[in-house]
């Protein structure tokens, strides 16, 4: 206990709180300590086992941590704490503690949606992110990303123009969020969302972080939802954690002649759930929130006001489908029928369209135009 005692004498009383906090900063790595913690019981327990720490360097770091805490009122959170989520006791190496700059949701009233995909070459996932984000906070419900560019930041985004809140999972420091093209995005989500991390402040993006972030996200979630992931997108890792925290995950149908959506269609051979239809959220809030259906649903899914979109310089299918649908209400069969396109096509160009809110989906598959069309 003699090294509790140092401790104390810089500190004051050193609670668990304190203890991981001292512990993360000593090994720098959450995997690390989360090992200490699981072998001792305690972090307490494992701040008075002999190391060869240089105690006064660890003291300095954790001074300097603190002060920086107070200023950007940074939440330093526990489990067992008020505020730490509930959901994260099921999920796979869940986090031993979480730096939280801005405030989360309450996660009972507010169940969170990870909508996860591509950072680069990712415009259809972003259009698919940002749809699905304003309907899952319109449903009162909490989007949680990674903070990245392309597929996260446009679900942050949507979600906060959307007037909902969103959280990032950082692979950095709180205080250090990363990329720094997001920083007024970032600021956005402080005031009305949350930062989360479980590294320690000041820490900069490096590769090993990555999964660890991924991980979080997947257990803060009650379902993951992959927008758009390329064969190799990190996104899959989240995905990997969802399924391995046994939570509900679905992936969005695309192109296979995209090679930026490999491995959400890789997902899709593997069994996962497709999402294809904004609808679905509103059976999915229902099922993660153990509540009927919301009756915020209709205004939840709201199309779009009338728009004018020019045929010109869309792809063949999609323009195929607007001008059959123009002024006009037709089952799908009928659109199979006139249009000279294979059902995977015309599937994927309905759910395209369907995603911009240029078409609306009626009872009994039957399908309307919601634009102008300027030929």
């Amino acid at each position: 206990m003699a090294r509790q005692s140092r401790w104390g004498e810089r500190f004051g009383p050193v609670d668990e709180r304190r203890a991981r906090q001292i512990l993360l900063a000593a090994v720098r790595d959450p995997a690390t300590m989360g090992r200490l913690v699981a072998q001792h019981g305690s972090a307490l327990a494992a701040l008075a086992v002999d190391s060869d720490w240089d105690e006064d360097a660890v003291a300095r770091k954790v001074e300097e941590e603190l002060r920086t805490l107070a200023r950007l009122g940074v939440q330093l959170l526990v489990p067992g704490d008020d505020g730490w989520p509930h959901q994260l006791a099921g999920a796979c190496s869940p986090p031993q503690l979480l730096y939280v700059r801005g405030r989360l949701p309450d996660w009972r009233a507010s169940p969170g949606l990870g909508l996860v995909g591509s950072r680069r070459h990712a415009a259809y996932g972003e259009r698919v992110a940002a749809r699905l984000a304003a309907v899952w906070v319109r449903l009162g419900g909490c989007v949680v990303s990674g903070g990245a560019l392309g597929v996260d930041s446009a679900a942050h985004q949507s979600s906060l123009d959307a007037g909902g809140s969103t959280v990032a999972v950082l692979a950095t420091g709180v205080d250090r969020p990363h990329p720094a093209q997001n920083r007024s995005l970032f600021e956005r989500m402080v005031e009305r969302g949350a930062l989360v991390s479980e590294l320690p402040l000041g820490t900069s993006p490096i590769p090993r972080n990555f999964p660890w972030r991924n991980r979080t996200i997947a257990g803060l979630c009650h379902a993951v939802v992959v927008a758009q992931a390329a064969a190799k997108s990190g996104a899959l890792y989240t995905a990997t954690f969802a399924l391995k925290s046994g939570r509900k995950l679905f992936t969005v149908p695309a192109s296979v002649e995209d090679e930026g959506c490999a491995g959400s269609l890789d997902l899709l051979v593997k069994g996962v759930a497709a999402l294809v239809r904004p609808e679905q959220l509103a059976e999915l809030y229902s099922q993660v929130a153990e509540t009927p259906t919301p009756a915020a649903y209709a205004a939840a899914v709201a199309v779009s006001p009338r728009l004018m979109v020019r045929l010109s310089g869309l792809p063949q299918s999609l323009r195929q489908v607007l001008e059959m649908l123009d002024n006009r209400v037709l089952h799908i069969d009928e659109l199979a029928d006139s249009l000279n396109m294979s059902p995977a096509t015309l599937s994927l160009a309905l759910l395209d369209l369907e995603l911009k809110d240029w078409i609306v989906k009626q009872a009994g598959n039957r399908y309307a135009c919601n634009v102008c069309i300027e030929r």
